[in-house]
């Protein structure tokens, strides 16, 4: 039943989202909405069935409802077709099976249980038995892991043997004394305002769970992984040497993309900007003194100046270039500012594979603030010359805007407010991230980084044309291993000779590209895309262009495809242009 004075469009809206929280607590918890906490996501094989079942009742009402566009706003009508083209890609998605691989090195519910738990909210008595009731959930959310597997190695979609180091050590973290485990950590800051004899039949009903239920689960799926998959994993490092494995990299592409581009195209492109990038990188490299490139990628990476020599210097070195040098130029370039505070956290230890920074967006309410992650169990994977790029990145301008701009935005529908920031693992057979948009505006905001006058010594400058190299090698390291039958070692070496990241970060990373195939391509499209359409911007307008409404544009078109990205900026040139 449609509510009084709520359009046919708003009760499509609203349903969907109803419906999405409901599939996926999780997902609702990493929104702020605590309603679900006492559930995790069903994923069995039918409940991942019923999805896409849903799913096409989904898309066939945004069909009916585009049919009568004539009774719709302008953004009304784009809000269902950005709708209808997450729908057709959650469903074109789910017959290449990506959930399937939904346990390895960096992601699973043996790390991310402890994701939810920074996400829940733990105040009164309610909040811990949702918790408590969300950890009964947890022996089934770990046998559906365990049957997804299993239904993996019969279809013959495994991960590369490489990518599961490391799942062992990370499930017996779990087989510690209940005490010491992340499981039970909720229950040990159990505020004063809850009753002791409350307080302790809450911790004694939990520690029960636990040893009974949690536990013995997660030793099971251990049992499995260790003894029967890790026989079943795939012989090649790329999703090529799986049945119609060239296909599936092509969705992933596209999933990640969103531009119709095939492997070679990518491949070339990547080849292309390492050529520019490089004449950029060894002008930096002579003004330090040095002219051979070999040596001075040796220097950087063996000279232990540009490394901190404890975790609280490096925490404290990232405040301070976030706080003092870059958010007081911010308003050079940008109208508005998240009002969300951007706050520096250290990585989970029990994440120590975690890449070098990484950014997670708060809530509307502020019980959660956007927060830059850093991690600091290997000081010797963040160089001093890279904190400038990865902080204008990681976090202000970067995903801390474009994150906390979509949740702040007043009216817009909450699907393209909130982006499920995890379960890279699945893709292509969930629902779109926008990958191009929000790790290409990432990456636009390292460039940024030289219109602020933020690279101030050559060294700085090179660390921000080292992670550019980067995301251009990138190109060329995910289409070799996935479509051009690349080895892991031969990924390492480009990474290796081109870069100045450190080899323990150029082995993890690569790691990471074999995970999610096609997600690193996505970083170079989308600051192409976004740099073209500047460019663009400025030819078109002249001389009335200005850097910050152009900003605005990108920022307030919320997280969409990079084709819908390019017009609704054309749009904004019209405008422009018309009013000369």
């Amino acid at each position: 039943m449609i509510k009084d004075n709520m359009s046919v469009c708003d009760a499509l809206l609203s349903s969907f989202w109803t419906w999405r929280l409901n599939e996926s607590p999780e997902f609702a918890t990493e929104c702020g909405v605590h309603c679900y906490d006492d559930r995790l996501d069903d994923y069995s094989l039918l409940a991942l069935h019923n999805r896409q079942t849903a799913a096409q009742e989904f898309l066939s009402r945004c069909t009916a409802v585009l049919a009568e566009a004539k009774k719709l706003s302008k953004d009304e009508r784009l809000s269902v077709q950005l709708l209808q083209a997450d729908l057709n890609t959650y469903i074109t998605g789910y017959k290449y099976k990506g959930f399937v691989f939904c346990l390895s090195y960096s992601e699973g519910i043996h790390l991310d249980f402890e994701l939810f738990i920074s996400w829940m909210k733990f105040v009164d008595e309610t909040d811990y038995r949702k918790y408590i009731a969300r950890l009964k959930c947890l022996p089934k959310r770990v046998k559906d892991t365990e049957e997804l597997l299993r239904h993996g190695v019969t279809e013959g979609l495994t991960h590369y043997s490489k990518t599961m180091e490391g799942v062992v050590e990370g499930i017996n973290a779990n087989e510690c004394a209940v005490k010491d485990t992340v499981f039970y950590e909720p229950l040990t800051r159990i505020p004063d305002t809850i009753p002791d004899n409350v307080r302790q039949e809450l911790q004694d009903h939990a520690q029960k769970v636990i040893t009974d239920q949690v536990q013995p689960a997660f030793k099971q799926l251990k049992e499995y992984v260790q003894n029967d998959y890790v026989c079943h994993t795939r012989p090649q490092e790329g999703v090529h040497c799986l049945p119609q494995g060239l296909d599936f990299y092509q969705e992933c592409l596209l999933w990640h993309t969103s531009l119709p581009l095939t492997p070679q195209q990518i491949h070339d492109k990547g080849r292309e900007e390492m050529t520019r990038i490089k004449a950029q990188m060894e002008e930096a490299m002579k003004k330090t003194g040095f002219t051979n490139f070999k040596e001075f990628i040796q220097h950087l990476r063996e000279d232990k100046s540009f490394y901190f020599t404890s975790k609280e210097e490096l925490l404290k070195g990232y405040e301070e270039v976030c706080q003092n040098k870059i958010r007081p130029l911010l308003t050079k370039l940008f109208h508005n500012v998240p009002k969300s505070p951007l706050i520096i956290e250290r990585s989970p230890e029990s994440r120590p594979d975690a890449p070098a920074g990484y950014y997670l967006a708060g809530t509307l309410d502020g019980s959660r603030p956007g927060t830059f992650f850093l991690n600091v169990m290997k000081l010797n994977m963040c160089p001093k010359y890279e904190m400038m790029t990865l902080s204008l990145h990681e976090g202000e301008p970067g995903h801390h805007f474009q994150g906390m701009y979509a949740i702040e935005t007043e009216g817009a529908p909450k699907f393209r407010q909130f982006i499920e920031d995890m379960n890279y693992n699945v893709a292509p057979s969930r629902f779109s991230l926008h990958s191009a948009y929000n790790e290409g505006w990432g990456l636009y905001c390292e460039y940024l980084g030289n219109e602020l006058g933020l690279y101030e010594d050559p060294y700085t400058l090179f660390g921000h044309l080292s992670f550019e190299m980067h995301r251009a090698c990138r190109l060329v390291v995910d289409t070799g291993l996935h479509a051009m039958g690349w080895t892991f070692d031969e990924a390492v070496q480009l990474l290796m000779e081109n870069t100045a990241l450190a080899e323990p970060f150029i082995r993890n990373e690569v790691k990471r590209y074999i995970c999610w195939p096609g997600q690193a391509c996505a970083y170079k499209i989308g600051q192409l895309k976004i740099m073209e359409l500047r460019q663009k911007c400025t030819e078109k307008i002249g001389d009335k262009f200005d850097v910050r409404d152009f900003h605005e544009e990108v920022l307030k078109s919320l997280p969409v495809p990079l084709p819908v990205l390019e017009n609704l900026i054309d749009e904004y040139i019209e405008r422009e242009t018309s009013n000369q």
